[in-house]
């Protein structure tokens, strides 16, 4: 009986000696910045395995952008957006680092730019404090009201959090939008995982997001709200390697897109040639028809969003024109890129 017991209690102390737990020195800080690759091809294991002392296995995930994500102080951001989180008087909403988005044009009349995120990692949380952008010229600025809290630290397996925050913004002569949310995480997994980038000892943290929008617009009477498609994140992340070293997501249950961390692009993307690509109509509603100009049949085709993620993809029948059906796509702006081996092709457009 003892030695049984003493046999337990060994390989609990091994599997507890495998687990890692991440702090704030795990992520990012002011300066810092990322090079990830999106992948055109899911494949690996089902999302939703995990566990204790689990082996993932992405290595076979394939090749499609490269985005960067850079990490500043917050007095580099807009001086307008500074008032509510680098402000001495307000320490509940004072950043730590800023993220810029990327800039963004809504149909032929909105052109959203300057859009800075603002974070805090300490020693209790990893958390979004709010946004800055400028709409038409005109700078917004607004708090998650509660914080919007991605993880409380220490992160370690087992751990669950979430809750409930809204952003609330006013536009100028125009009306207001509001965005609540709620989200949930649960670490549910650690172990090792393997990308194309390499092999890392991680934590895993599912996270679910519903969110719903409100739009209103006084002078045309319009007062809409509208529910997202559940989001599903999984990221892992490792020991000092500030963000997570592999991100999966998945919109309303499948369209799982994928996008690691890596250290290099790949000479094939490195020489893409980007050429103009004729669409219309703009802005879109529900199809895009693309003339082409030196793709050859047979070569693929695909929708990239703002954030990188591929979307949507398929393959060329036609030498001269192509018709894609984008009734399914949120609003907002995205890349259509056609590859043809290093000579790519490559146009954003918009869906309204």
């Amino acid at each position: 009986m003892k030695a049984l017991l003493s046999t337990t209690f060994i390989a609990a102390c091994i599997a507890l000696n495998g687990q890692i737990s991440i702090t704030s020195e795990d992520l990012p800080v002011a300066g810092s910045s990322f090079t990830f690759m999106t992948a055109s091809d899911f494949t690996g294991n089902n999302p939703e395995d995990t566990g204790p002392a689990y082996t993932w296995d992405y290595s076979g995930l394939v090749d499609l952008l490269p985005i960067n994500e850079d990490y500043v102080t917050v007095s580099e951001a807009p001086i307008t957006y500074q008032f509510l989180f680098n402000n001495p008087f307000l320490p509940e909403y004072d950043a730590s680092m800023s993220i810029e988005r990327l800039n963004q044009q809504i149909g032929d009349q909105i052109t959203v730019d300057d859009f800075y995120e603002f974070l805090r990692a300490d020693q209790s949380a990893y958390m979004r404090l709010g946004a800055g952008l400028a709409l038409n010229g005109a700078s917004l600025v607004a708090r998650y009201q509660p914080i919007d809290t991605l993880m409380s630290l220490p992160a370690t397996y087992g751990n669950t959090g979430g809750g409930y925050s809204e952003f609330y913004v006013e536009v100028p002569f125009l009306g207001s939008y509001l965005s609540q949310q709620t989200r949930n995480y649960t670490i549910d997994g650690w172990g090792t995982l393997i990308t194309p980038y390499g092999s890392f000892e991680t934590i895993r943290v599912k996270t679910t997001l519903n969110v719903r929008d409100s739009i209103s617009i006084t002078n045309f009477g319009i007062n809409q709200a509208f529910d997202r498609p559940l989001t599903t994140e999984y990221a892992w992340y490792a020991a000092g390697e500030g963000v997570p070293v592999l991100l999966l997501r998945s919109t309303a249950g499948f369209n799982v897109t994928a996008q690691y961390k890596t250290t290099y692009i790949p000479a094939g993307i490195e020489e893409v040639k980007n050429e103009q690509l004729s669409i219309w109509p703009v802005p879109a509603k529900d199809n895009i028809i693309i003339d082409l100009l030196s793709v050859e049949p047979g070569n693929t085709w695909h929708i990239i969003d703002s954030r990188g993620s591929s979307v949507s993809r398929g393959q060329l029948t036609d030498s001269s024109r192509l018709q894609i059906d984008v009734s399914s796509l949120a609003p907002g702006t995205y890349t259509l890129m056609l590859e043809g081996g290093k000579n790519h092709q490559s146009q954003r457009f918009i869906v309204e």
